[in-house]
């Protein structure tokens, strides 16, 4: 299975040897959310929003205009689910019901995460 055949409700792992593959599958994943006119949302455990921005524009992805848009959330680990530095399932389940209703607010069918 690659990017282009996941659908709504279908979870995939991607399995990478190096950072440039990762950087590469990512924007394969956000291009063609944003493409099919989803709400994409990423977690970055190492490299800060400006950094996957700033790749994910190299490889063509108009990271900038999608995040300025709405279309794109670009976020940290530090800054949503291990905030305080140890995951709380409580707040974070509290945040994905909030992430979900304000994707749906703001008018989009499907919320693509990574």
């Amino acid at each position: 299975m690659n990017v282009h055949d996941l659908t709504a409700g279908q979870h995939a792992i991607a399995v990478y040897e190096s950072p440039a593959e990762q950087a590469h599958l990512l924007a394969a994943f956000v291009r063609e959310g944003l493409e099919r006119r989803e709400r994409v949302l990423y977690f970055s455990y190492r490299d800060s929003p400006a950094d996957v921005a700033a790749s994910l524009n190299r490889r063509g992805v108009h990271a900038d205009r999608a995040v300025a848009d709405g279309s794109l959330v670009l976020a940290t680990a530090d800054t949503t689910y291990l905030r305080g530095g140890a995951f709380d399932a409580k707040a974070t389940k509290a945040a994905w019901f909030d992430a979900i209703a304000h994707t749906v607010a703001s008018g989009f069918d499907v919320m693509r995460v990574a």
